[in-house]
């Protein structure tokens, strides 16, 4: 069931992208290169994906990974809210919603490999459930229509992490078995405290042993001014560049 977003829409680019459409016709199989969330909020239609052929209607969630080809055949009509996400967006989320166990972005990505496994899924979350969606996307899909992606961006991701709260849950995973290799890494990760042990502790902006026997150090070290500290940088920077400037020259 994709075309729901018509291409000439998706530009200017957004990692996050919504709309709401009335289709009456069938619409052929197409792909695109994000993460596709399509919520169908009236009438009927029938789905053709990896998933085969399927029947959806009003409470069914329809999930397409990346570049995953969808179309479908709508009985008379059906609306639905699309969400189009980044995948660069979504690992990102997965990265740290999964930081107990995922050292950095790179390890993300093999993480959802292994657990998102079906790259097409029809989730029936039923009317009543779905009917507590339609004020979040309809208040996506005016900001996203509205554009300033950046000035709306706290907004737009917190209606998305209110939609994906009641989503998500119904998303069918695989359970990730990890080789002896990645056991031993992720031992070795959490041992040394570089995942789910982190602590927000303060830091000193000078050496610790100067604050403890001058503990008046750190109150004049906050108090200097910042433009002082960027005017010495610059008035050295200034003197040095004629030094290498001159030994530019005489080198050519």
């Amino acid at each position: 069931m994709n075309g729901l977003v018509p291409a000439g829409e998706i530009t200017p680019y957004a990692p996050l992208l919504a709309r709401t459409r009335t289709i009456h016709r069938s619409v052929d199989p197409v792909r695109y290169d994000c993460v596709t969330v399509i919520v169908v909020r009236d009438g009927s239609a029938t789905v053709f994906s990896e998933f085969g052929q399927q029947p959806v209607k009003v409470g069914d969630v329809i999930l397409l990974g990346a570049n995953v080809l969808c179309g479908s055949q709508p009985e008379k009509h059906v609306t639905v809210s699309t969400v189009c996400l980044d995948t660069d967006y979504v690992l990102d989320q997965v990265r740290w919603q999964y930081s107990g166990f995922i050292r950095d972005r790179l390890d993300a990505q093999s993480f959802a490999d292994n657990i998102y496994t079906e790259p097409a899924q029809v989730l029936s979350l039923g009317e009543a459930r779905a009917g507590t969606l339609m004020p979040w996307l309809d208040e996506l899909v005016e900001l996203s229509i509205d554009g300033g992606f950046a000035r709306h961006f706290f907004r737009m991701q917190a209606l998305w992490f209110s939609i994906a709260h009641v989503v998500c849950p119904l998303i069918k995973v695989s359970p990730v078995r990890l080789s002896e290799t990645q056991r031993a890494h992720t031992s070795s990760y959490v041992a040394t405290g570089i995942a789910g042990s982190r602590r927000y502790e303060s830091r000193c902006a000078r050496p610790r042993s100067c604050c403890a026997t001058n503990p008046n150090s750190v109150g004049r070290w906050a108090s200097s001014p910042p433009r002082r500290i960027f005017h010495r940088l610059g008035s050295a920077v200034c003197s040095w560049m004629p030094t290498v400037r001159h030994r530019w020259r005489t080198s050519r």
